[in-house]
């Protein structure tokens, strides 16, 4: 974890013990988690809309 959180910060400390191979690893692992969840918050928030929708429509009749 703490390669992975100092490697986004430029990595120094730990550019001798990292190698490209794994900064890339560590990078596509990195672009893949934001994918994963970009992906489940809108699924997430359709669900809740649906029901706040329902909500205000039995309110105004």
């Amino acid at each position: 974890m703490q390669k992975m959180f100092n490697s986004s910060f430029g990595g120094d400390g730990f550019s001798p013990l990292i190698s490209k191979e794994d900064k890339e690893e560590i990078i596509s692992s990195l672009s893949s988690n934001k994918e994963e969840k970009g992906l489940k918050k809108p699924e997430r928030k359709k669900k809740f809309k649906k029901p706040t929708k329902e909500k205000k429509e039995k309110l105004l009749l």
